[in-house]
């Protein structure tokens, strides 16, 4: 299971990388790389992050198909590039994130042997958020991913999943580094 992780940790890292750049090649990068997690996190019985991992495969399908739209819509097009949300959208997805964590503590609080509901229960709320907001280049996806990944790395210290652990810590740095990069292009 261990090379398994590895091969995950080492997908997603490109994925982020990928991301970084805008690059379409982000979407097939998470998707192999959340395959591979969905069946480490079922064997350990982290249910919100394998729960998340199958959304992860269905968001990352609608983001390349997405970001291929807006490619193919308008190659030379603004609303191509990175945009921060507006105030009021802002707090929806803040309000998501509060229904999505109590809803998932509830459904991760009835599972036996669940390591920590409340802290998975926050991660994969986050962790949706963000995802749905990279699919729509929005520079809030990066703020999302920093307070996402500095709490994934807590939980997954908690099971002794060190590779995934440091690859976590290693998209906390990736995402302050996204964040930048993208409010300089939308700046352009």
């Amino acid at each position: 299971m261990l090379s398994l992780e590895w091969l995950a940790a080492g997908l997603g890292l490109l994925g982020v990388v990928l991301g970084l750049r805008e690059n379409i090649w982000v979407w097939p990068f998470f998707i192999a790389s959340s395959a591979i997690y969905l069946a480490i996190y079922l064997s350990l019985n982290l249910i919100g992050q394998a729960v998340l991992m199958l959304v992860f495969i269905l968001t990352s399908a609608w983001g390349l198909w997405n970001w291929r739209q807006s490619r193919e819509r308008s190659p030379t097009s603004t609303t191509q590039g990175p945009g921060w949300l507006r105030r009021a959208q802002r707090a929806y997805f803040l309000l998501a994130v509060v229904v999505l964590s109590l809803g998932f503590f509830i459904w991760f609080s009835s599972v036996d042997q669940h390591p920590n509901p409340w802290l998975d229960a926050i991660v994969t709320s986050v962790s949706l958020v963000a995802m749905a907001l990279m699919g729509m280049k929005r520079i809030d996806c990066w703020l999302a991913w920093l307070f996402a990944n500095a709490a994934s790395v807590v939980l997954f210290l908690q099971q002794s999943l060190l590779p995934t652990a440091a690859l976590y810590f290693i998209q906390f740095g990736l995402a302050y580094w996204g964040l930048r990069l993208w409010i300089q292009r939308q700046a352009s």
